[in-house]
C-alpha cells in the first residue's frame, strides 16, 4: 500500500496529502518527455530510480517536511525495503534539494547523479 499509516505521527493527517503530491509528481514526469528520456538513459531501472527522485522531495524528503510537518523517519542504508531505500535517499539529499527549491532549479543530471552515487 501507498499509505504506510501506521509508520508516521498519528497527529499529521496531512501525510495522505503527500502521497498525493507524489503520484502527482510521477504524472509530470511521464508527461515530460524530455525528463523521463534522462532519467531512462541514467538508469534503465527507471521506475525504480524516478520512486527515489521523488521521494527525495515527497513524502520522505524536503517538501513533506517543511509544507506538511512530516518529520524524516528513521531508516536503514543497507535495506532491501524500497520505503527505507526512499527515506535513506531523502535524508541524504535533503540539502541539495532545499537548494534545488530554494533556487527553483529545474531537476538536471547533477540531481540524478547525486541519487545514482547515494544509492
Amino acid at each position: 500500500m501507498e499509505i504506510p499509516i501506521n509508520q508516521y505521527p498519528d497527529n499529521n493527517d496531512l501525510f495522505p496529502c503527500a502521497v498525493l503530491l507524489h503520484e502527482i509528481f510521477h504524472l509530470l514526469i511521464r508527461k515530460n518527455k524530455i525528463l523521463k528520456k534522462q532519467i531512462y538513459n541514467l538508469n534503465k531501472n527507471s521506475p525504480y530510480f524516478e520512486e527515489l527522485l521523488i521521494s527525495s522531495f515527497i513524502p520522505e524528503g524536503y517538501l513533506s517536511q517543511v509544507y506538511l510537518n512530516t518529520p524524516q523517519l528513521k531508516y536503514s542504508k543497507n535495506s532491501k525495503n524500497l520505503i527505507d531505500q526512499r527515506r535513506y535517499i531523502a535524508h541524504k539529499l535533503s540539502d541539495q534539494a532545499q537548494t534545488y527549491i530554494k533556487k527553483k532549479q529545474p531537476l538536471d543530471k547533477k540531481y540524478f547523479n547525486l541519487i545514482k552515487s547515494t544509492i
